[in-house]
């Protein structure tokens, strides 16, 4: 029972030393560089994209960053704009309940103003960041070709199935495939971005305006008053930071996410294939160099190769019994 629950792992390692010992000890040699040089190559890709993933992700949030500094004063500035501009009638002065009827108009038009100017600086940060992001993604999955290729090379040099049993949790449950991530640049990102910034938006409070009696016949006065109720709750703390903290964690789940897990696979795949490789000793068999004597171990080892099988088979037919 203790060897036919290891034989899954036991087998290929087995059929493979068989295979390596068939060859000269020259030729071995030669299959061992290949498979040194496709891992350091993988452990190259993976520095170099973790690298490119790490920079091009500051550069994108540094591109936005004066964009998402600057919301919450140009959104004051359009509905002051708007309230400066407006067109007061000198019996609007007259009574505080007519001040009161008119500020409420003034303030919707005013936070109307501001408000649209949030979403062009919105929709303008969506849009450099997709364009930003498609083209990192682009080039991830450039990364990922390149890294497939020398994974192929190495599943080749070293044999599908000894690959396979070196494979540990979690990549030993990905088929030959385990660098396929869905990275895809898509058109939908500045869509997102819109929609959880515009989270932002639904959280700032809209006090109802109620003009206050010391402001009298003042037109001035009465504009200021207005102006406070409409963008006083208009901050760098309930705008910019809010919003430049939705946009890092949109970027950190749809585009850091799908690289960095890329490049995790990458590293960790080269990194079990050398820890495996060398448990199993395998640059071990560069001797014996006769070629004799070679030829009898690589018999030996395909021998028990084949026992090994048998025994799988006859416990895949030939279950044992239950208990009764």
């Amino acid at each position: 029972a203790q060897i036919a629950s290891s034989l899954p792992r036991l087998r290929p390692v087995v059929s493979a030393f068989a295979g390596f010992l068939a060859l000269d000890p020259v030729e071995f040699g030669h299959r061992m560089e290949f498979v040194q040089r496709d891992l350091e190559a993988l452990r190259s890709i993976g520095k170099q994209a973790g690298t490119m993933l790490q920079t091009r992700s500051q550069a994108a949030m540094a591109g936005v960053s004066a964009q998402i500094t600057n919301i919450s004063t140009a959104m004051r500035q359009q509905a002051d704009s708007m309230v400066q501009g407006a067109v007061i009638a000198h019996d609007v002065l007259s009574s505080q309940d007519s001040r009161t009827r008119f500020g409420k108009d003034l303030t919707a038009s005013a936070r109307g103003a501001g408000f649209r100017e949030f979403d062009a600086r919105v929709q303008a940060i969506a849009m450099n960041l997709n364009s930003a992001r498609s083209l990192l993604l682009s080039d991830m999955d450039q990364v990922r070709e390149e890294a497939e290729a020398h994974l192929e090379e190495l599943q080749l040099n070293l044999g599908p199935e000894l690959f396979a049993s070196l494979m540990q949790p979690p990549l030993d449950t990905m088929g030959d495939r385990p660098f396929h991530i869905p990275i895809n640049p898509g058109d939908n990102f500045a869509a997102a971005v819109t929609a959880q910034v515009q989270l932002v938006r639904g959280q700032l409070a809209e006090a109802p305006f109620a003009s206050g009696w010391a402001s009298g016949r003042i037109e001035s006065m009465f504009r200021s008053e207005i102006s406070a109720n409409v963008s006083g709750g208009w901050t760098l703390q309930t705008i910019d930071g809010p919003v430049a903290a939705q946009v890092a964690s949109l970027w950190q789940e749809t585009v850091a996410r799908e690289g960095g897990l890329l490049i995790g696979r990458i590293n960790t795949l080269a990194g079990m294939v050398q820890a495996g490789m060398a448990a199993l000793r395998l640059n071990a068999l560069r001797i014996p160099r006769n070629p004799t004597a070679r030829a009898s171990l690589a018999a030996i080892f395909a021998g028990y190769a084949a026992q090994l099988k048998q025994i799988r088979e006859n416990s895949v037919t030939d279950p044992a019994p239950h208990a009764t």
